[in-house]
């Protein structure tokens, strides 16, 4: 594997990565096992299209881990320098690979990346999907490419049309993905008032409350109570239209 130490501090992530949440205290786990043991696998990298210096594909948790390390690092290198001492450079610079890629090319490894993950939660798994059906590959590809079923691929794509509030709920494990399902087929406005009503219930957004939400907008003769009722008086309830519900077509 050909790769070289360039300057941390002229590498930085890459504003096209999926992945936008990081578990910190993992990370400082990293961080330590990389203190130990060393960087195992270097980080990859293109020329930055922005400014001079590089920017990440592959192995954001890995940089932010020798940040870490290089901040430490840092703070001894203050007191050598006080002592007159030999400045310590271990975590100066990162292991790389630094290859030439288009926005594409490198976005394409970001997302595969960022799949491969075994952490990976459903809304990243939702974005990355659909970048990909948005770039031009079929749902079949993607399915074939990540060892998932079509239906899988579509299913997930479809969490794409949550609302904010929503998505956080799903990557907080806050709502079931069986209730995601069902309530990312709802409008903007439906899906708010799903979200204010069931936000402070203590099992969270289930699809058993998603199921009775929207039962109670669509409703349907087979679910009202004179069709499940064997009582006389149910059948006889007239709605607003001035038509007993039993008698009702509709």
């Amino acid at each position: 594997m050909d790769f070289q130490k360039i300057p941390l501090d002229a590498v930085k992530p890459s504003p096209m990565n999926p992945r936008k949440t990081f578990d910190e205290e993992a990370i400082k786990e990293l961080a330590d096992n990389i203190e130990k043991q060393g960087l195992i696998q270097p980080i990859t990298v293109r020329t930055s299209r922005q400014n001079e210096g590089f920017e990440i594909i592959c192995g954001e948790r890995r940089y932010r881990a020798f940040c870490l390390l290089k901040v430490k690092e840092d703070e001894i290198n203050v007191a050598q320098t006080a002592a007159h001492r030999k400045k310590y450079d271990r975590f100066q610079s990162i292991p790389a690979i630094i290859r030439e890629m288009t926005d594409e090319e490198a976005f394409d490894a970001m997302i595969t990346e960022n799949l491969q993950r075994q952490d990976v939660d459903p809304m990243e798994e939702a974005f990355a999907f659909g970048q990909l059906i948005k770039a031009g590959k079929s749902a079949e590809e993607v399915a074939l490419r990540f060892g998932k079923s079509v239906r899988f691929i579509q299913d997930r794509i479809k969490l794409n049309s949550l609302i904010p509030e929503l998505m956080l709920a799903v990557k907080e494990d806050r709502m079931s993905i069986a209730a995601a399902m069902l309530i990312a087929k709802l409008d903007e406005e439906d899906q708010r008032k799903y979200a204010g009503a069931y936000s402070a219930n203590s099992s969270g957004y289930t699809k058993s409350n998603a199921e009775s939400f929207i039962n109670s907008l669509f409703m349907s003769i087979e679910k009202s109570p004179w069709y499940q009722s064997d009582n006389q008086a149910d059948e006889d309830f007239e709605g607003g239209c001035g038509r007993k519900c039993s008698e009702c077509s509709v």
